[in-house]
């Protein structure tokens, strides 16, 4: 039995032996060698350590230097994955020193090509590098693409603000990667000083925090966002010491002192850290936080809110965006959560808002739900209330996107391309108990990224996922989505009249969203809890 589970790890995870193309890179580790991938002029590196996992007691602590060799390094490994919640539907490989990335290279001699640094979402609970595909990006041989593994859940966003657990390890992590391919990359053939962030989800969010740490300053050169932003309320922890006392009760321990805290997590099993799919949660605890002075290196050592009120960012090219239908994320949840509206609607409103009484919360629950559904519970299974439930949850994720953008814009960032993707077909996602599609969560990373079917999928679709291609790729190479001599339709940066890019079948400029900010603006000035760093209990 052992031997048959070896054996399909071996044909699931060690890619390239079928291959009959190879190359071999000499990188700062040791010579590296990649495989040509059958129908494609594209050059696959898999698996090749960026950084090393810290162990034991010091797991939750910045990464450590990576690995030498004096062979060559088969790079084949393509679906290691983190330390996560076991996820049976997904084809990956969980390993203790995960820190791996992945690179995507065309079969061109040219050099100084433009670099993508993919960040893949899943809550920063899950997910892996080689679940994101880009093969049609790099067959354009206009670009590189490079994907990696990080730190999930509690060994990557525990934070305690001690010396054994100071927070942000998986930022800490995706800063290495960084930092790995400016000073690799070239060996590909790649530009150092032309590298593009972008994520997706909980990635965007990654992304947009990359714009804001002193530690990735000079690093990269433009940014991409998709469905992820760093003013949304599950992109930061308003209050991790309150978050890791959450989950330590969750399996029954108890802790009065943050001694007592730190040893629970320091001695905690793999099976008591990841016990939980917290990605389901309206607050799933772990993930980035501004991080206490201990006299350490921080990633983030203030609140978003306040770094780009104050301007102390990298003002740079980014594009910037959302989809028509975000809400449609919460429809998973929606048997549970339209029972608990209905009953509380105080439980479901921004977990970024504090209030200093029940009383004010219970005024400003009455308010978000007579906007949104009237004064009367509905039936939860009527149409209104359904579209109603996914427009809620669509402001609630979109807001903070047009709240950030007029921070970057009043702030002097002249070079924000903020847009809205809203194509919708048979590919779309159907909305529960409806016969409705829409463009749901991430449904622009997807349009850009391979399909698994792109073959079948509809002409409307292909031309869709053609144009948002060629409007990635102009960014990704120019820092403009529709640079001065393309024949797409020319796209201004956000300002003051928010303006914005609709993108459907019909792509122009547009404005719609002010209605959505007249309600929530009010609301975040008087209600917002700008996130804190640990502290002492």
């Amino acid at each position: 039995m052992f031997l048959f589970l070896y054996i399909l790890i071996i044909v699931n995870f060690c890619e390239g032996s079928n291959f009959t193309t190879s190359r071999v890179v000499l990188i700062s580790q040791g010579y590296v060698r990649g495989y040509k991938l059958p129908d494609w002029d594209i050059f696959v590196y898999y698996g090749i350590p960026y950084a090393t996992s810290p162990t034991g007691r010091d797991r939750y602590k910045p990464p450590l230097p990576p690995p030498v060799w004096n062979n060559t390094l088969d790079a084949v490994y393509k679906n290691i994955a983190c330390p996560q919640y076991y996820n049976k539907s997904t084809n990956y490989y969980i390993k203790g020193n995960c820190l791996t990335v992945n690179v995507y290279v065309p079969d061109t001699n040219a050099t100084n090509l433009s670099v993508l640094m993919y960040i893949y979402r899943g809550s920063f609970q899950t997910g892996y590098a080689g679940e994101v595909l880009f093969k049609n990006l790099v067959q354009t041989k206009r670009l590189i693409v490079v994907t990696f593994n990080y730190r999930l859940g509690a060994e990557g966003f525990l934070c305690l603000g001690t010396k054994n657990i100071p927070g942000n390890a998986g930022m800490k992590d995706q800063v290495s990667a960084l930092k790995w391919i400016r000073k690799n990359i070239a060996y590909f053939g790649g530009n150092p000083d032309d590298i593009t962030i972008d994520g997706s989800s909980a990635g965007a969010k990654s992304t947009d925090l990359f714009v804001l740490s002193k530690m990735t300053k000079g690093l990269f050169a433009k940014m991409i966002t998709e469905s992820g932003g760093s003013l949304q309320a599950n992109s930061i922890q308003v209050d991790p010491i309150n978050n890791a006392l959450q989950y330590a009760s969750l399996v029954d321990f108890q802790a009065d002192t943050i001694e007592q805290l730190e040893e629970f997590y320091l001695s905690a099993s793999f099976d008591t850290l990841f016990a939980f799919d917290l990605g389901d949660r309206h607050n799933y605890l772990f993930k980035p936080c501004v991080e206490r002075d201990i006299g350490q290196e921080r990633f983030l050592d203030d609140s978003p809110y306040n770094i780009i009120k104050n301007g102390n960012y990298h003002k740079l090219p980014m594009l910037y965006g959302f989809t028509a239908q975000e809400g449609i994320l919460r429809m998973e949840t929606f048997d549970e959560w339209s029972v608990q509206m209905n009953a509380n609607f105080a439980s479901v409103l921004p977990i970024d808002l504090n209030f200093p009484s029940i009383r004010e919360k219970e005024k400003v629950a009455h308010l978000a739900k007579q906007h949104y559904f009237g004064d009367e519970d509905v039936d939860t299974h009527s149409y209104t209330y359904i579209l109603s439930y996914v427009t809620y949850f669509t402001d609630v994720l979109v807001y903070p996107f047009i709240r950030a953008a007029r921070l970057y814009d009043e702030t002097g960032n002249d070079k924000l391309y903020l847009y809205q993707y809203a194509f919708v077909d048979e590919e779309s996602s159907q909305i529960k108990y409806t016969n409705l599609r829409g463009a749901t969560h991430c449904s622009q990373a997807d349009a850009v990224q391979d399909s698994y079917n792109e073959c079948c999928i509809s002409n409307r679709y292909k031309k869709i996922k053609s144009i948002m291609r060629e409007l990635w790729l102009n960014f990704i190479t120019s820092g403009e989505p529709v640079p001065k001599n393309s024949s797409l339709v020319p796209w201004q940066p956000f300002t003051s009249d928010w303006s914005y890019m609709f993108l459907d079948d019909n792509f122009h400029m547009t404005s719609i969203y002010e209605n959505s900010a007249l309600f929530w603006d009010p609301i975040y000035e008087r209600y917002y809890d700008n996130p804190i760093p640990p502290y002492d209990f």
